[in-house]
């Protein structure tokens, strides 16, 4: 989730999960286990492992039972193209899991 001023949506902080929701049709979460507050000073919302957009933190070791680790290490490759067609930008991303046949 992107540290985007919240103060204009004019809710209360402990809305702003079920307002976010409602918006967005999701519940942003951290895959490593953190958790977003509300930073009253800047009216953003942070995360505690990560921080901001304006001041990026990141942990000081790995969480070995992290998802995001786990998926980018069941990676083998990776490929994504991208074409500029009469109806605009095509993408196409190939992923191959190792282990997969495909």
């Amino acid at each position: 989730m992107t540290a985007i001023p919240l103060k204009s949506l004019g809710v209360p902080p402990e809305s702003l999960g079920t307002t976010v929701a409602n918006l967005r049709g999701f519940q942003p979460y951290c895959p490593s286990g953190g958790e977003y507050q509300y930073d009253q000073r800047s009216g953003a919302v942070v995360c505690s492992l990560h921080g901001n957009i304006w001041k990026p933190k990141q942990p000081s070791s790995l969480d070995k039972s992290s998802k995001t680790l786990a998926l980018v290490n069941s990676l083998e490759r990776v490929n994504a193209r991208l074409a500029f067609t009469p109806e605009g930008l095509m993408t196409t991303v190939e992923i191959k899991r190792i282990g997969s046949n495909k």
